[in-house]
């Protein structure tokens, strides 16, 4: 963070004497802390004693040490003794803002909190350094004087996934609409805006918030979108055309028509945010496409036509911002590499055990047809991106072991070894033995449902959606969803997320990779020069090869992916197969790349 880069310009500038940091506050991490070649950590006045007598009293400038000093009984140069003082460079770090701000400034992203600390150190005006932090930062403006934009921007808000719990008491003051400040707090409040939605489908113009609704289209589409919000019976007559995507009664067609007609805002997509929500809502136009398929044949084509230019866009975005997307700073995980740290993190924050059903091969686009289906309730949804190729081994493992998948080169290619670093990982964090599950089933039956024991981490790989998507060979999506209505009716995730919770565990779903509808492009017999030939993948030895190989596709090697096989990717919906349509994965299209990550409870 720059404000803390310039509390320490004293002795990043001084190279001939040491360096002492004095860090009360705990701000200097470990990357920091290498940046600046710091030699000796000392916590008490007796570590600090023996590290400056054993590095710093006889040091040259040809080899200046730098000490870093967290301990609360240095706060002040002067506590320092004095041959300290007198011998080195001294530089504090410590919170440039009051109690409240640094709450809010410690779980922002970098430079999020380095524009908040600049804007706090410029006005004492709570309200103006909030209202200019979001907008600044976040491109969002509040306050907004009509209740349904307002609504709408502070749903923008929440879907952002930027904002930190402390941050929304400050954000609650520049809001005044009550459908707006239900949801403008740390955990929020939807059932305000479920009761005024079924109300405004239920009485029509005659419901109380049908202007605030109105106003918030794009929100309301979002939350609806994303299973925050409910659909309910339309008994009203005269609702807008737009309302049906929140309605439990209209046909397949309908509903694709209205879902098509309101993709989320702005088109195209820009940012990690906006590609999530966008994969969301094609989840469900793929799912209801595949519904009215084949008697509106013409919606079915204009969906694709809007698919290919999405995923057009989404292939440049891909290939330039993907390397950014390890190091982003959310409040969810923005790679699955990140979920197995973002649930520790849960864990330690809230005391409660947490359990991650990892679905093989789930898209948004089986998740809109689940989420339906189940007997549950979303309370927190969000997107993660796979690893990328999309294929289980090395996607899953990353999941699995919170790492990048060159953390892991020896068993790259295999799953055998998910279940240890399942547990390497929770070890790392202080659990072991029976306090972490690893259970790894078909999922066929509620009979298939595993005992969590005593585990206060546990992960659930459920098979049997992949099992289902490499069977749909016949007719493609249509064949799929209906075999997914099957599989819930036997109950194993409803009976899996109800007994969890009741056992106190939070139930997070999410999956390894998600699935396209690929159109055969024909076989491509080549070997033995291609080592691993799949439908929307191929892996080669080396960059000779691909770069001769017989079949046609995208030639990329994507960061974290270790030495060793090199991919070609098959292009648009194609897939190296023939015959008809193929559910599969492997390659780069949004459908594959982008996975649900949400926090589910029954209902």
């Amino acid at each position: 963070m720059r404000w803390v880069t310039r509390q320490l310009a004293a002795v990043v500038a001084e190279r001939g004497v040491p360096g002492v940091v004095l860090d009360p506050d705990h701000l200097v991490n470990d990357e920091l802390a290498a940046e600046l070649e710091v030699v000796c950590t000392a916590r008490d006045y007796l570590s600090l004693r023996d590290a400056w007598e054993s590095h710093g009293r006889q040091a040259d400038s040809t080899a200046r040490p730098v000490f870093l000093v967290q301990s609360a009984e240095f706060s002040d140069p002067r506590a320092l003794p004095w041959d300290i003082q007198r011998g080195s460079v001294v530089a504090t770090v410590r919170w440039p803002v009051d109690s409240e701000w640094r709450a809010v400034a410690d779980q922002l992203a970098p430079d999020l909190s380095d524009l908040l600390v600049d804007l706090a150190a410029t006005s004492r005006n709570q309200s103006a350094v909030m209202s200019d932090l979001l907008r600044d930062g976040y491109g969002i403006v509040l306050p907004v004087p009509d209740e349904g934009p307002e609504l709408d921007t502070v749903v923008r808000l929440v879907a952002s996934d930027l904002v930190p719990a402390p941050m929304w008491s400050f954000v609650r003051r520049l809001v005044h609409g009550p459908l707006a400040l239900a949801l403008s707090q740390p955990t929020q409040d939807y059932e305000p805006l479920q009761q005024a939605w079924d109300e405004w489908l239920s009485l029509g113009d005659r419901a109380q918030n049908v202007a605030v609704l109105t106003g918030a289209r794009a929100g309301i589409a979002w939350l609806l979108a994303s299973g925050m919000l409910r659909p309910t019976p339309a008994a009203a007559e005269g609702l807008p055309s737009w309302t049906r995507v929140g309605s439990s009664e209209p046909g397949p067609a309908e509903t694709l028509e209205s879902i098509l007609d309101n993709p989320p805002a702005p088109w195209l997509p820009h940012s990690v945010i906006d590609w999530v929500a966008t994969a969301s809502w094609w989840g469900d136009v793929r799912a209801a496409s595949a519904a009215a398929s084949p008697t509106r044949s013409d919606l079915t084509e204009r969906a694709w036509a809007r698919w290919a230019e999405i995923d057009s866009a989404f292939q440049l975005w891909l290939r330039s911002d993907y390397p950014l997307l390890f190091s982003s700073s959310r409040q969810h995980p923005v790679t699955l590499n990140q979920v197995a740290p973002f649930l520790a993190r849960r864990r330690a924050t809230t005391g409660r055990r947490q359990l991650l059903i990892l679905m093989d091969g789930l898209a948004f686009a089986q998740w809109s047809v689940l989420r339906r289906a189940l007997a549950i309730a979303v309370v927190d949804a969000a997107g993660c991106f796979a690893l990328c190729p999309t294929l289980t081994s090395v996607s899953r493992q990353a999941a699995l072991a919170g790492a990048l998948p060159a953390d892991f080169a020896d068993s790259l290619w295999t799953t055998s070894r998910e279940p240890a670093r399942w547990r390497a990982f929770w070890a790392g964090e202080g659990l072991s033995g029976r306090r972490v599950g690893y259970h790894l089933t078909s999922g066929a039956t509620s009979a298939d449902v595993p005992d969590l024991g005593t585990a206060q981490a546990a992960a659930v790989v459920v098979l049997a959606v992949d099992e289902i998507m490499h069977g749909s060979h016949l007719l493609g999506d249509a064949q799929m969803n209906a075999s997914l209505d099957a599989w819930v009716r036997h109950g194993f995730l409803d009976t899996l997320i109800k007994s969890a919770h009741q056992d106190g565990f939070d139930v997070w779903v999410t999956a390894d990779h998600g699935n396209i509808e690929a159109t055969p492009s024909g076989r491509v017999m080549e070997r033995p020069l291609v080592d691993i030939a799949g439908t929307r993948v191929r892996l080669y030895e080396n960059t000779v090869l691909r770069d001769n190989a017989r079949a046609e596709g995208v030639p990329w090697d994507p960061p974290a992916l270790p030495p060793g096989r090199v991919p070609l990717f098959a292009s648009g919906r194609s897939g190296y197969h023939s015959g008809g349509l193929k559910v599969s994965h492997g390659g780069l299209s949004l459908d594959e790349v982008i996975v649900p990550f949400t926090r589910v409870v029954p209902r």
